[in-house]
C-alpha cells in the first residue's frame, strides 16, 4: 500500500455505467449487460504524465486546445475499456476502445458521456481504497438484518 498507506489514492481503473440522459435510466443491452466505461484518476500515474506532455507542448508553441478539448482528451487518454450500448436498439456497439476513439466519443456534440465519466475520473474518493470493516457484533437489534448482505447499485 505504501508509505502513506490509505492516504494514497488506487491507480486501478473505475467502472462507469452509463446513464440515458432522456430516461435517466442505466443503458443495458438486450440481455440485460449494463454500459458502461473504464477509466483511470484524473491524478494517477497515467493522467499525470499526460498533464507533463501537455505542459511540454505548449511550452513548444503546439497549438492549444479549449479546456473542454483539454479535459475531453486527457479523460479519452485515461479511458482503459468499454462496453458500449445503442441506448435506442439496445444493440452493443463495437467499436475497440482506443485513446482516439474514446476522444470522438466524448466530443459528440450535445451528449453527457463525457460529463458522466469525467466527474467520475476527476472524483478523487471514487479512487481511495478502504478496507472492509466487520464486526461481530450487529447494532440495529436485528440479527437478520444484519446478517442480510448489502446491495450495491452501480452508479
Amino acid at each position: 500500500m505504501g508509505k502513506f498507506g490509505s492516504l494514497a489514492t488506487s491507480d486501478e481503473p473505475l467502472r462507469v455505467y452509463l446513464i440515458d440522459p432522456v430516461t435517466d435510466d442505466m443503458i443495458r443491452d438486450e440481455d440485460g449487460k449494463a454500459s458502461y466505461i473504464d477509466v483511470l484518476p484524473s491524478d494517477g500515474d497515467r493522467g499525470r504524465a499526460w498533464d507533463k506532455a501537455q505542459r511540454k507542448a505548449a511550452v513548444s508553441g503546439a497549438d492549444a486546445e479549449t479546456p473542454f478539448e483539454q479535459n475531453a482528451s486527457k479523460c479519452a487518454h485515461l479511458t482503459t475499456g468499454w462496453y458500449l450500448v445503442d441506448p435506442n436498439t439496445s444493440q452493443p456497439i463495437d467499436i475497440t476502445c482506443t485513446p482516439a476513439n474514446a476522444r470522438e466519443f466524448y466530443m459528440l456534440p450535445q451528449t453527457n458521456w463525457f460529463v458522466q465519466v469525467w466527474v467520475k475520473a476527476i472524483g478523487i474518493g471514487n479512487f481511495m481504497k478502504r478496507s472492509a470493516k466487520s464486526s461481530t457484533y450487529s447494532q440495529s437489534g436485528n440479527s437478520a438484518t444484519a446478517a442480510a448482505p448489502a446491495t450495491v447499485q452501480p452508479s
